[in-house]
């Protein structure tokens, strides 16, 4: 399963954040005081239980009063030298043979790392709740592109059908067989969580084949569709589930014109475990109702789902020569996008 890396974040940062506050902090803090005390007398052992208040005591505080601004760092670090001297003093009246200027530098000490430990932690709970909430903020927006994907492609896919019942009914319920399939495929996706990661470039294949059979179920005699694929060796390289739906939409959109010619071609190639290119072609009408094919919710729907998931490690490549409209997308799989199964 492809995990958000935002999340995957978050999660070795909680694992840090546990084994900083239960293993880390207590040991480096037991070793440093049974290094500076050794606990071989009652008067040490009465000084340890001290230092190790005096250590919570700022860890906690320094948590509420400690902040960037110079003055209160100042303010802090004078409280707690202040507080330091004030159990020196307490440790005197108790033992009178104490060094006072020892035992107050080692309660300032204390004080000194328990802010530092306090800072460290606090560093790593503000990275998991940023972290956290980046990728719940960008989940939240790519489950409303997808929701913006399935009316428009069912929205199309019904029309192609309510054409047929009128022309071929046998044909008609073929599509919605073929129907029936896509939605499957969909839905599945949305039941596993995966809806909106990766999926291995086989099932994305499978997918584009039922689509094209449904579509061109209704397409006239004069539109001509060609579909290859090349994936074999590399049928397991993951890819964004129905990134290429959109720029197939567009094609039979903008390529096709009662009474004229129209070839319409798609292909398929995962060139490595890392990499894969879908191009489409097309003819382009000047004088089609819908002249402007480099526009749309689907394709906006598209460039938005790319910028999110493939960030800077894609290429999307629009040519038009007046005749023929080529769309070249190529995707690369790093660790630099959004799903990364590292």
């Amino acid at each position: 399963m492809w995990w958000p890396k935002e999340l995957k974040r978050s999660r070795i940062m909680k694992n840090k954040l546990g084994f900083y506050n239960s293993i880390a902090l207590p040991l480096c803090f037991w070793f440093l005081l049974a290094y500076l005390l050794p606990l071989d007398s009652g008067e040490n052992l009465v000084l340890f239980l001290f230092m190790a208040l005096s250590f919570y005591i700022n860890f906690y505080c320094s948590r509420k009063f400690f902040s960037k601004d110079i003055t209160r760092k100042v303010l802090y670090v004078l409280a707690n030298l202040m507080f330091a001297m004030t159990l020196g003093l307490m440790m005197m009246s108790i033992f009178s043979d104490i060094s006072y200027i020892k035992t107050t530098a080692l309660f300032f000490i204390i004080g000194c790392f328990a802010v530092i430990a306090s800072r460290n932690r606090m560093l790593i709970e503000k990275n998991v709740e940023q972290n956290e909430k980046e990728h719940y903020q960008t989940e939240i927006e790519l489950k409303h592109l997808r929701t913006q994907l399935h009316p428009h492609f069912l929205f199309n896919t019904l029309n192609n059908i309510y054409a047929l019942c009128e022309i071929d009914s046998k044909r008609a319920q073929q599509s919605v067989h073929y129907l029936s399939q896509l939605l499957r495929y969909i839905l599945s996706g949305e039941r596993s969580g995966e809806g909106g990661r990766m999926v291995p470039v086989q099932k994305e294949h499978d997918f584009i084949k039922t689509y094209l059979q449904l579509v061109y179920l209704r397409m006239r005699p004069n539109v001509h569709v060609i579909y290859n694929a090349d994936i074999t060796e590399f049928s397991d390289a993951p890819v964004l589930t129905l990134i290429f739906t959109s720029l197939i939409e567009n094609a039979f959109k903008h390529g096709v014109a009662s009474g004229k010619e129209c070839v319409i071609e798609f292909g398929l190639t995962a060139k490595s475990m890392t990499e894969i290119h879908f191009f489409t072609s097309n003819p382009y009408f000047q004088n089609h109702e819908s002249n402007n094919p480099e526009s749309g919710i689907g394709l906006e729907n598209l460039r938005r789902r790319l910028e999110i998931v493939y960030k800077d490690d894609y290429n999307l490549e629009i040519t038009n020569d007046g005749k023929t409209f080529r769309v070249d997308l190529t995707l690369k799989y790093t660790n630099n996008n959004y799903y990364y199964n590292a």
